[in-house]
């Protein structure tokens, strides 16, 4: 009988301890995502879309997103020539943002750097990149 309780009171242990690790696991992952510093933008070979669109900086965008239209209103103001490309209402343009596996809008392609979301200073610095790499 004492074995017997043994073996119960481990399996209990184990079980407990599967259960608390399921419980605080995505707890202790958001802490440390939160702590995890994001990268502002990533390389990215964009030279077959500036071929296409004849254009070194690429926006892929939506005719409703307010972040979309911060980005556009930052480009037009530096006096950037861009392509915007809106997936909402073109079939090809649609494309091509799947091909870019993103999550959403707006996209950025600005030389080789893809910077997705409206990250204001990201954009500022891979203008001044571009501008200064050629």
């Amino acid at each position: 009988m004492s074995k017997r309780w043994a073996m119960g009171v481990g399996v209990a242990a184990i079980v407990g301890c599967f259960l608390l690790g399921l419980w605080l696991g995505p707890i202790a992952a958001g802490y440390l995502r939160a702590d995890a510093p994001t990268s502002a933008y990533v390389h990215y070979d964009s030279s077959r879309l500036r071929e296409r669109t004849g254009r070194s900086v690429i926006l892929f965008s939506t005719a409703t997103c307010g972040y979309c239209a911060q980005a556009r209103a930052l480009l037009d103001a530096r006096g950037v020539d861009y392509a915007d490309l809106r997936i909402d209402g073109s079939e090809e343009a649609r494309q091509e943002f799947e091909a870019l596996s993103a999550v959403g809008v707006p996209v950025l392609l600005i030389g080789q750097r893809r910077i997705e979301g409206f990250r204001e200073q990201s954009i500022v610095d891979a203008l001044v990149a571009l501008g200064s790499d050629g």
